[in-house]
């Protein structure tokens, strides 16, 4: 079952990632986040969970600027991930993929066992809420949609459509419900075990 997150209740870094969904519409992005965010835009339903995430991955990987090169930077990152047995990676290697890949390694913990990229795969459930997290981000949020899903993925399908009905398959609309979606994210995550931290201040990829 999927419980709805209680925003009245977050840790403090979950404050500051709603104070971001708070100002997305009234704070300009960088020239590289307008670009990709450009880019996507009219594929993902979700463009401010897009961009949200889009600033954490560039500031993991020191990104300034949206190219080509960096695009393979994007999927280099994803691909070491997965060899590390720290990712789902589909053989349809796409941003929309690979944004989440990184973004769930590098800035959410598990269980408060510590940030889901120092984990090994044998902790129990790991690998299975992974995937679950990555098909959820990645076919309700981007608009990307990976065959038929398992049980736990099509409960938090059916969720969605329960909280935004028909509108969260339309990119125009759902962008009207910023401190809603901000809620749907940290649900997701809470569901499937993760809590967001923010991007990891020790690592270097």
């Amino acid at each position: 079952m999927v419980k709805t997150r209680d925003i009245q209740v977050l840790s403090e870094s979950e404050q500051i990632l709603l104070q971001r969904f708070e100002k997305i519409q009234t704070i300009e992005p960088s020239d590289a986040i307008k670009d990709i965010v450009e880019d996507y835009q009219d594929g993902v339903f979700f463009k401010d969970i897009f961009q949200i995430i889009a600033e954490d991955v560039f500031k993991i990987l020191s990104i300034t600027e949206w190219n080509k090169i960096n695009y393979r930077k994007i999927l280099n990152c994803a691909n070491f991930l997965c060899k590390q047995g720290t990712g789902f990676w589909p053989t349809d290697r796409r941003i929309v993929y690979a944004l989440p890949t990184i973004w769930i390694s590098y800035c959410t913990n598990y269980r408060k066992k510590g940030y889901v990229f120092s984990l090994t795969s044998e902790l129990r459930g790991l690998d299975r809420n992974k995937r679950c997290i990555q098909w959820c981000m990645s076919s309700q949020f981007f608009n990307s949609f990976g065959g038929y899903p398992p049980l736990k993925e099509r409960k938090f399908e059916q969720y969605m459509f329960w909280i935004y009905g028909e509108e969260c398959r339309k990119n125009t609309e759902t962008i009207k419900y910023t401190v809603k979606n901000f809620q749907t994210l940290i649900t997701l995550l809470s569901y499937t075990g993760f809590s967001y931290e923010g991007p990891c201040k020790d690592i270097r990829v």
